[in-house]
């Protein structure tokens, strides 16, 4: 498994995952990353869109290995 973990600014953003939105594993409520958003995929290469009211704020290409975490900030 691995995973994409959004921080930055989240408010009022909507995610997609090569072109597919996804839903945020929550974390444990003691965990601190518990308010950033944390999504399963799989390993390879994905596209990153982040909107934030109707505007594009985060288009990447990245590449995740197998059992990697990677963690992606929305300005």
């Amino acid at each position: 498994e691995c995973y994409i973990m959004f921080v930055g600014d989240l408010n009022n953003v909507s995610v997609s995952i090569d072109e597919q939105e996804f839903a945020p594993i929550p974390g444990k409520a003691d965990d601190p990353r518990a308010a950033q958003h944390k999504y399963r995929i799989k390993p390879g290469n994905h596209m990153i869109l982040a909107e934030r009211d109707g505007n594009l704020v985060l288009q990447k290409k990245i590449y995740i290995g197998q059992g990697e975490t990677r963690e992606v900030r929305i300005p």
